[in-house]
């Protein structure tokens, strides 16, 4: 195993790819051209992270540094993902592009980095205990 993950664990291997793919991503588009359709793969490295690591979540005794430098893209992401609003949802009158099927996607999209968060909060509350 070692072979492949090189000295990280699994989870570490995993975490450490989807902060690298959510930062290409940033990178390449900026938060202003954030869709869920064109990030698919930081969705599907989250997909992966997610199957990786147990539901309790990373390792207590994971790097916390490590884990807020991969997190940061991804909550970036997910923030931007969860405003997405159709014309009909959005609020204040304010006018959109988005189409049902878009904010469908960018909403299960949000879910998939969710669920990522929730897997790393237990590390980072280990700071404030």
């Amino acid at each position: 195993m070692e072979t492949f993950f090189g000295p990280d664990n699994i989870q570490n291997w995993y975490l450490k790819r989807l902060g690298r793919v959510a930062t290409a991503r940033l990178n390449a588009s900026g938060l202003h051209n954030i869709q869920a359709e064109f990030c698919p793969e930081v969705v599907v490295a989250a997909l992966e992270f997610n199957a990786n690591v147990s539901p309790e979540g990373i390792s207590p005794s994971s790097d916390k540094k490590h884990v807020q430098n991969s997190l940061t893209p991804v909550i970036k992401l997910l923030s931007y993902l969860s405003h997405t609003r159709t014309d009909a949802a959005n609020q204040g009158g304010q006018t959109s592009n988005v189409t049902p099927l878009q904010q469908q996607r960018s909403e299960e999209a949000a879910s998939t980095l969710l669920q990522v968060s929730k897997q790393s909060q237990s590390t980072l509350d280990e700071d404030e205990k």
